[in-house]
């Protein structure tokens, strides 16, 4: 359960490409960490624009990750502690209903 979020400091064009990329890409060329990605038998393949991006600036990419993973994460517990609010009140709704009923 995480409620703060652990901030990129990123400039707004680099933060702006890895938007624009995807989690999914940002995340692969991270992992790829290697210039040469290899195709289908090994032959070598051009690197992307993504994966020169974010072969460039590693740590920006892995900080960039971590505040996607910290806002997905605070989304998931605002709305489990919501979810978690409406069965109390509707739990107590029920009850008051139920002891006007018996008096």
């Amino acid at each position: 359960m995480r409620l703060n979020v652990r901030q990129a400091n990123l400039d707004l064009d680099l933060r702006g490409l890895f938007e624009q990329y995807g989690e999914q890409v940002v995340a692969f060329a991270l992992a790829l960490g290697s210039m040469q990605g290899t195709g289908i038998r090994t032959h070598p393949v051009a690197p992307t624009h993504a994966m020169r991006v974010v072969h460039a600036h590693q740590d920006a990419a892995a900080q960039w990750l971590t505040e996607r993973r910290d806002i997905e994460e605070r989304q998931r517990t605002v709305s489990m502690i919501l979810s978690v609010a409406l069965l109390v009140f509707l739990g107590c709704g029920t009850v008051v209903n139920l002891w006007r009923g018996m008096h």
